[in-house]
């Protein structure tokens, strides 16, 4: 065998020495690879968990705007509810703040004693009075409705019949309106939509109108009826003229006017002559001059057993300057 020979085998012997440790170098220097990616590939889980959560909160936030306003409305109203009770309860009797947040929001209701502190003798206090169950808020006509005013009777109550009777004494300061006459009932009615218009509604009455819940009562159902009644009933134009008669008058430049009464008066034959009043519809300030009875029982009161005419009706007002039972009264040029 030749020398070269021998050289290529002793060179072919090393191989496998050499193959074997490039092997062993090999997958010694691919270890801190391997860690690497393993470390790379947690650390990316871990971010994208992480990364998850944080989009997931953002899409839930603006998931549904709409819905997340109407949530925020809500608590805010019923936080004022209770402010409102809250408010309500330092001067209130506990009968009346005890209703939940939504009545308090929309009524307030009133014990026949709590509407008693509001009759204008305390100045501190607002002045309210009732017709048929509902409350209104009358301080801005104080000057009426307050202390020594004219219409003081009326604050503080339910005093519905005696707006149509003319009776001011306690027995005919009630809220009982059964048995009025069909022009009665539409005087109060009148009287109703004035305060609705006029005056500030502040809530319901307990007792005859109203239950403690605010709830309608068999007695403002059957009033209901009694309206709808007196409704179909009502009195035409020339209806009232006849029972109260228009006034002769005469007016010159310079010297004033006269208003009379006479059996003819306002083209409506009569055997009466009676006397002039300012006749005011109930809520209005305007008045047309009319002639009413002195005797005989009244037109539109209960009291068929009287003697005194029309003299006492509450919509009637007797002239400045002029005897309350002359037939004639003279009116001062203004």
């Amino acid at each position: 065998m030749s020398a070269r020979h021998r050289k290529g085998a002793g060179l072919s012997s090393q191989l496998p020495s050499y193959e074997e440790d490039g092997s062993k170098s090999a997958r010694s220097s691919t270890k801190p690879v391997l860690l690497i990616l393993v470390a790379v590939i947690v650390l990316a889980g871990i971010g994208g968990f992480v990364l998850r959560k944080e989009i997931s909160a953002v899409l839930d936030s603006q998931q549904d705007p709409d819905s997340t306003k109407s949530q925020e409305a809500h608590t805010a109203s019923e936080a004022a509810a209770d402010s409102e009770i809250k408010d309500a309860g330092a001067d209130t009797p506990p009968e009346t703040v005890k209703r939940s947040a939504k009545n308090a929001a929309e009524d307030r209701l009133f014990t026949v004693e709590e509407l008693k502190q509001y009759d204008g003798s305390d100045s501190s206090k607002p002045i309210y009075l009732a017709l048929v169950g509902e409350v209104f808020d009358v301080s801005k006509g104080k000057d009426y409705y307050g202390k020594d005013g004219g219409y003081a009777f009326f604050s503080g109550r339910d005093a519905a019949r005696a707006f149509v009777t003319g009776e001011f004494n306690e027995e005919g300061l009630t809220d009982n309106v059964t048995g009025l006459s069909t022009p009665n009932i539409i005087g109060i009615v009148e009287w109703q939509a004035f305060y609705r218009k006029d005056y500030t509604y502040a809530g319901k009455l307990i007792g005859t109108y109203y239950d403690e819940q605010g709830n309608p009562t068999e007695n403002l159902k059957a009033y209901t009826e009694l309206v709808d009644i007196a409704n179909g009933e009502k009195l035409s134009e020339e209806e009232e003229r006849k029972m109260f008669p228009p006034c002769n008058s005469h007016w010159a430049q310079g010297k004033g006017g006269t208003v009379w009464c006479s059996k003819e008066s306002g083209g409506i034959k009569r055997d009466w002559v009676g006397v002039p009043r300012r006749y005011y519809k109930a809520g209005s300030d305007e008045y047309r001059c009319v002639c009413i009875r002195t005797t005989g029982p009244p037109s539109l009161g209960e009291d068929r057993g009287a003697d005194f005419g029309d003299l006492v009706n509450p919509n009637m007002r007797a002239f400045d300057y002029c005897h309350p039972e002359s037939a004639t009264c003279a009116i001062p040029e203004k």
